[in-house]
Formats: structure tokens, sequence, C-alpha cells
């Protein structure tokens, strides 16, 4: 699957010509597929995600005695980990009462933010790379007050369902995969009409 508005033109006609079906996880990719000439049927399933150990956490009535701000995601540049930390020093600056929590595992985008970090010089951002145990990605995860996952699009979107899983509060763009879960009512919503 490709996370794209578009998908490259030899795979529709490998699709069209030699399947009878595709299955996406999210109602906006059918209509990218669509929009891109795939004929056959689409069908959505929804995402399958391992989210048992995060639900049987109990849930967190207060938050951190500093309020943590966060996001995991790769280092890509559409997930805007660079517009996070801007919209947190301007909001916050270097407030001990507030902190911002980057992580990424991999990606092309790495040294950018990682840079972008070490420029803005604030003592309540920490930035951590590379992969995690599932034990220390669930500790990650609970050390959060809020995630911030404001990134120009999305064909999974996981890392938000998996803090609605432990209870927790989302800032999420309504845009591509987002949309579905800006739906539910369960985050507050950024609008994002840029394409």
């Amino acid at each position: 699957m490709f996370e794209s508005d578009s998908i490259p033109k030899f795979w529709v006609e490998t699709m069209n010509n030699f399947y009878d079906g595709v299955v996406v996880p999210d109602p906006w990719l059918v209509k990218s597929y669509e929009r891109a000439g795939v004929k056959i049927p689409i069908f959505v399933v929804p995402l399958g995600i391992m989210i048992e150990n995060l639900l049987s956490k109990q849930l967190r009535t207060e938050a951190h005695e500093i309020f943590t701000f966060g996001m995991t995601s790769g280092f890509w540049e559409r997930k805007n980990q660079i517009k996070v930390m801007d919209c947190f020093a301007e909001s916050f600056g270097d407030n001990d009462k507030v902190k911002l929590k980057i992580h990424g595992r991999f990606g092309s985008y790495q040294n950018q933010v990682e840079q972008y970090a070490k420029k803005l010089n604030l003592k309540n951002l920490e930035f951590t790379s590379g992969p995690m145990s599932s034990e220390k990605y669930d500790e990650f995860l609970e050390s959060l007050d809020c995630m911030v996952f404001v990134s120009k699009g999305e064909g999974y979107s996981i890392t938000p369902r998996e803090m609605l899983a432990l209870g927790k509060p989302v800032i999420l763009s309504n845009n591509t995969a987002h949309r579905t879960i800006c739906k539910t009512g369960f985050v507050k919503q950024i609008e994002s009409n840029i394409k």
C-alpha cells in the first residue's frame, strides 16, 4: 500500500489487469486509488493493531507533574516534527512546567529534526531516536500527557490509536487517514487544508 494521494501508474495497471480486488486500511485510500485509475473493487479492512497491552494499563486520571506533550513516528518530512517543535517553542518556550518529547525510529529526515531540536536549545525539549523494545515504547507512551501528531498525511495512523487506547488526549491533523479518527470526536483536530 502507498500512503499517498496517488499511486504509480504501473501499480494501477498491474492491479487492474491481474487482481480481482484491492484491500486498504482506510476509506481515504479508496478515493486515492480510484482517482489514480483503479477500476477493480476496493475494500476497506480497518487497521488491525496490537493494543491489548495498552488497554490493560490502568487509566491515568491526572497529568504528570510536568505536563508532557510528545510524538513518535518515523523521521519523514511529512510527519511535521519541526512544525510541532516550533509551535511548542512559541507556546511554551523554556517553561519548566511543560515538556515536549520527540522520538523517531528511522527515516531520511532524522538529521534535520535533530539539528533543529539542538538549534531551539530548549531545556524542556527531549529528543530521542532509535528503535525501542515493546516495553520501552509503552513506557514512552505512558510518559506522555498528550500526543501531538499533525502530519501532512497518513495511510495507517497507528500511534494516535495507541494513545487513545491508553485513554490519553491526542491533537491530530484532520487529513488523509487521520480523518477517520477525527470523526470519532475523541481527538482535538487541527484543520489541514494544504495539499
